[in-house]
């Protein structure tokens, strides 16, 4: 899998990324060379991972939500929902990254 996703771009350790993020994916391949900007947006985020991943951030966000949902606490409770408004939020920067990345690629080739 490692071969796979390097001879595709796409950075190590995110062979799972598909499977975790298809609203995005599905969102890229809207936009102007999507998968290429959603590509140096993730070399970015891994080139800066010591400082922090934006992708692991929405996973922890993700799992704990789950885990609220299995222990069958409301989901009204002050922190699924700040869990869940915390998830949103590294959501919608990582596609506002990759629309920058679009934003910039356009800008470039007019």
């Amino acid at each position: 899998d490692k071969g796979k996703a390097e001879a595709s771009g796409a950075p190590r350790g995110a062979e799972n990324e598909a499977d975790e993020n298809r609203g995005i994916l599905a969102l890229t391949r809207v936009i102007p060379d999507g998968p290429k900007c959603k590509s140096i947006v993730d070399r970015s985020i891994s080139f800066f991972s010591a400082v922090g991943d934006m992708r692991v951030d929405i996973d922890k966000c993700k799992r704990l939500c789950e885990s609220y949902v299995k222990e069958d606490k409301s989901q009204f409770d002050e922190s699924f929902v700040a869990t869940r408004l915390l998830g949103l939020n590294y959501l919608q920067r990582y596609f506002y990254s990759i629309l920058y990345v679009c934003y910039l690629r356009c800008g470039t080739s007019l």
